[in-house]
């Protein structure tokens, strides 16, 4: 008997995709805002361009805590603490009135999108049946991908319209969706036992390192290398690695980077994820700056590929 995935399980899917997808569509769209963000609150590109790496950081951060989080909390409570916390940082982000508190609204989405990002995989592994996990672990990782692709073009739009601002309240339409459709889907799924507890000096070490390692990068645009950030972010870097390896609290298991066929699919995915948010960052930014383009033909640059990517898949499919 061929198995089937319920409807209620599709549901469930949706419902969590949806807070992951209008999560990186935020990042990215707001890509194509910067000459604009940097006239509104009279500050440079670099400083503006936090508002996209502050995100990342907070979604890198929060994702490393995910195989605790599932394990000590149920998905439901991950979801919906998903889906407030994304809302609260989309009304922050729509009304800020300084790039602090933008800043501020922006870490809040990337917090919310780094519980929900691995609660997806989670859900479909624990709910869909064995013989169909590869197909919805493909269409959920279709879903992350794609996203940041469509973003700069629905930013462009409303930028050039509407203003920037309502990227961030239409982006609201998600986690309401979100909330019907998954009021009644999502529920508990099997957890694993937690028998270790968090390893919080290792989540503090390695916060420290990847936020000193951003500093440094960002001040490596006026052509000087500051040892200060770059000393902090060597240390706490070794002694993460140290710490992880010593360590018998749960948290990140670095054993896996001793594994050649884990780092040789890592590096691939590792450097198609820097290409793709590099080019969704340079190009829409290239094009208005240099280029005087609108902020709509910025950002519709990229949508040739995604339609390209997404045709892709299809045809994979079919055949």
């Amino acid at each position: 008997m061929k198995e089937k995935v319920s409807l209620k399980t599709m549901l469930s899917i949706v419902a969590v995709a949806l807070v992951s997808f209008s999560g990186i569509m935020a990042e990215t769209a707001m890509n194509v805002t910067f000459p604009v963000l940097s006239k509104e609150f009279n500050t440079n590109l670099n400083s503006i361009q936090w508002v996209t790496t502050a995100y990342l950081l907070a979604v890198t951060v929060m994702m490393t805590t995910s195989a605790y989080l599932v394990k000590r909390y149920s998905s439901r409570n991950l979801w919906l603490t998903s889906v407030l916390v994304f809302m609260v940082g989309t009304l922050i982000g729509g009304l800020a009135p300084s790039v602090e508190l933008l800043l501020f609204g922006r870490i809040l989405e990337g917090i919310a999108a780094g519980i929900a990002m691995p609660l997806v995989f989670n859900i479909v592994v624990a709910t869909v049946p064995y013989s169909k996990v590869g197909t919805w672990m493909g269409l959920a990782a279709m879903v992350v991908s794609l996203a940041p692709s469509f973003g700069p073009t629905y930013g462009g739009a409303l930028v050039d319209t509407l203003g920037w601002r309502s990227i961030f309240f239409i982006l609201l339409l998600a986690p309401v969706a979100s909330l019907l459709i998954g009021w009644k889907t999502v529920g508990e799924i099997k957890r694993h036992p937690l028998n270790k507890p968090f390893d919080v000096v290792a989540f503090v070490l390695l916060a420290i390192c990847l936020t000193t390692a951003l500093l440094l990068v960002n001040q490596l645009e006026g052509g000087a290398l500051n040892w200060t950030w770059f000393v902090i972010a060597l240390v706490t870097l070794i002694a993460f690695i140290w710490r992880g390896i010593t360590s018998t609290h749960s948290f990140l298991n670095l054993k896996l980077f001793a594994k050649a066929r884990f780092v040789s699919l890592l590096i691939p995915i590792a450097l198609y994820m820097f290409i793709m948010l590099g080019l969704n960052l340079i190009i829409p930014t290239y094009l208005q700056s240099f280029l005087h383009t609108s902020s709509f033909w910025a950002g519709f640059s990229l949508l040739p590929g995604t339609l390209l990517c997404i045709l892709n898949a299809i045809l994979r499919k079919t055949i």
